[in-house]
């Protein structure tokens, strides 16, 4: 490969045979496909030189040239990849803070739960000995007239309540 204007030790070979047989093959193909000039038929600044496509497309490169590109193309990648940083979040302050606050998010969820599992099972306890059946029958009767109360007194509330 030539890199600021100069050819690489390993390529030089390569490089100069490459080009000396494409130089060469071009001008045996100028020799063969030369334009007689006539009269009639002069090269002109706009008229392109009759050059076949299909030499440049049907030749290619020397195997050894491909090879040593291709060598060179992949210890170039491992180069890069050697110099890249890797990111370890063990070092990373920004990484360390927030494993942080995720942490402590976690802590405060689970913490709350147990709270709110305590708290639930206290009101279930509590509804079960404090509301059994025989004291809620004894919140309902407690408001029910009395035998021993005036019956004028029982019919006075009563309808004092219907009148609410």
């Amino acid at each position: 490969m030539i890199e600021n204007g100069e050819v690489l030790d390993g390529d030089s070979d390569a490089l100069k045979s490459f080009c000396f047989a494409k130089i060469k093959q071009i001008q045996q193909q100028w020799e063969v496909k030369q334009p007689q000039d006539t009269e009639h038929e002069t090269m002109s600044p706009t008229t392109k030189p009759r050059k076949p496509k299909e030499f440049f497309m049907t030749r290619s490169v020397p195997e050894k040239l491909l090879k040593r590109l291709q060598f060179r193309n992949i210890t170039e990648m491992l180069k890069q990849a050697e110099a890249a940083e890797i990111h370890q979040p063990s070092h990373c302050t920004a990484c360390l803070k927030k494993k942080e606050e995720l942490a402590k998010a976690e802590f405060i969820k689970q913490k709350k739960a147990l709270v709110e599992s305590a708290n639930l099972k206290e009101k279930i306890e509590n509804q079960m000995y404090i509301r059994d059946p025989l004291t809620l029958i004894g919140e309902v009767l407690e408001n029910f007239p009395k035998l021993s109360d005036d019956p004028s007194e029982i019919w006075k509330r009563l309808t004092a309540k219907l009148k609410k």
